[in-house]
């Protein structure tokens, strides 16, 4: 489950970006989810989708990053 409480996977509380995390096998997966400004989900404009996976390789760790920007279909009002 997502949060934005500072607990595990997330950095910081009430800072609009919701994190979570799962391991399985040596590989790290971690997704958040960025809001352009604070407050409910619905009056933000858009949104940061980011994934980072991380797993164990010859000579270290590996990291594969992914991110898109999503808009709210049904956002009204000034950004």
């Amino acid at each position: 489950m997502m949060a934005d409480d500072g607990q595990g996977a997330d950095v910081s509380a009430g800072d609009g970006i919701y994190s979570a995390q799962w391991e399985h096998d040596g590989v790290t997966l971690k997704w958040t989810v960025a809001m352009d400004r604070l407050g409910p989900l619905s009056t933000a404009g858009l949104v940061t989708i980011r994934a980072a996976a991380s797993y164990p390789a010859l000579g270290g760790v590996r990291v594969v990053e992914v991110g898109t920007v999503r808009a709210n279909p049904t956002f009204t009002g000034a950004r």
